[in-house]
């Protein structure tokens, strides 16, 4: 079957039903679209971190309490190291912690 007769068979002889067919999917993408850009705009209202918007009280007063735990450590023998006389020994400081 080539291209052609592909596509005719696919159009119907009778004008009227392609043309139902066309206008309902464009109006089937017109809502679509419609609706994807009602989607985002919610969302961003949702995600922007202003004053008086939902995502800033649960910023401003988490519903858990959260602490951030922090490890620092400290290379000693530095020298050492680099001149590959040594395995690296480094020396924990820390934790310190946020809330």
């Amino acid at each position: 079957m080539s291209i052609l007769q592909v596509s005719n068979y696919f159009s119907p002889a009778d004008n009227s039903d392609w043309k139902f067919w066309k206008r309902s999917n464009s109006t089937t993408f017109a809502s679509i679209t419609v609706l994807q850009e009602q989607i985002v705009f919610s969302l961003l209202q949702k995600i922007i971190l202003s004053e008086g918007g939902e995502i800033y009280e649960i910023w401003r007063e988490p519903p858990v309490e959260l602490y951030l735990k922090v490890y620092l450590f400290n290379v000693t023998n530095r020298d050492a190291f680099l001149e590959g006389r040594e395995k690296l020994r480094v020396e924990e400081v820390g934790p310190y912690v946020y809330r």
